[in-house]
């Protein structure tokens, strides 16, 4: 799981690609590494918006949602409801020009806040996915947390564990109710 839940610091470096949940909940991600400034940026509400912090470029990947954007698909009408996708690199595309894409796909940047244009689609990379969800179907058993970890642990070592209470597929390999371990750095 990659939920991001990390608040914007002050006078912090910052490395393209890395991500914050700003107030209004919505994803930024590093587009222009740098320092930011000694107070929050006044923060997008839009999907694609750059705002300059500091010495970084922020470009706001859009709300936060638990649940799975669709992939790029050929000859679509992409309209204000449809115009965020996930990319092959598992990257959040966003339409900040809507129109219809082309019949292939076009070939997808990897870095935040670059452009591809698809048809009369405008693509704009505004980071990783954030995968707030882990597929359970039937739902979940009880739910085990095991965070209790010493201090200098390596982030990720805390986990949560629950089986799914319907058949599915299941991780690499089989299907049936499924065992699911889960990680995040800094899970508290």
């Amino acid at each position: 799981m990659s939920f991001v839940n990390t608040p914007w610091q002050p006078s912090s470096a910052y490395a393209v690609g890395q991500q914050v949940l700003n107030p209004k909940l919505h994803i930024e991600t590093v587009k222009t590494a740098g320092t930011s400034g000694s107070t929050p940026p006044i923060w997008s509400q839009s999907a694609g918006v750059q705002v300059t912090d500091g010495s970084v470029v922020w470009i706001d990947g859009g709300a936060l949602r638990a649940f799975t954007l669709a992939g790029w698909q050929a000859s679509q009408t992409y309209t204000a409801a449809n115009s965020r996708i996930q990319d092959p690199n598992g990257n959040v595309e966003f339409a900040s020009t809507l129109g219809v894409s082309d019949v292939s796909p076009p070939t997808w940047p990897t870095a935040p806040g670059a452009t591809v244009t698809d048809g009369t689609v405008v693509w704009t990379n505004v980071g990783p996915v954030a995968n707030l969800a882990i597929a359970s179907k039937g739902g979940s058993s009880g739910i085990i947390e095991d965070n209790v970890v010493p201090a200098g642990t390596l982030a990720g070592a805390s986990q949560i564990y629950f089986t799914t209470l319907g058949d599915q597929t299941c991780g690499t390999s089989g299907t049936g109710g499924c065992a699911v371990q889960a990680a995040q750095p800094n899970f508290q």
